[in-house]
């Protein structure tokens, strides 16, 4: 029966030990979300102040293009693909 009641007890503490893991897990999935959002809205900003300076600019079309490719998905695999 002692041996039962340390292994309940290594149980119940292995539980806690989780469930607070699995909460700052959330928590930091949570704050990460909140950081891709916020760059993702960045670069297009970045775009749109790029193109307002310079609206004619095929160089500058082809740069943005290439980081973004490069930096995440923001455009079809295509567009990607093509750009190298």
């Amino acid at each position: 029966m002692t041996e039962q009641e340390a292994m309940v007890e290594n149980i119940d503490q292995r539980g806690e030990e989780i469930t607070q893991n699995v909460d700052k897990a959330q928590e930091e999935l949570g704050e990460a979300v909140g950081k891709a959002r916020s760059a993702r809205r960045k670069k297009w900003w970045c775009l749109l102040i790029i193109r307002k300076c310079f609206p004619h600019s095929l160089t500058s079309v082809c740069f943005w293009t290439n980081f973004f490719c490069h930096m995440g998905s923001l455009f079809p695999t295509a567009i990607c693909r093509s750009v190298g």
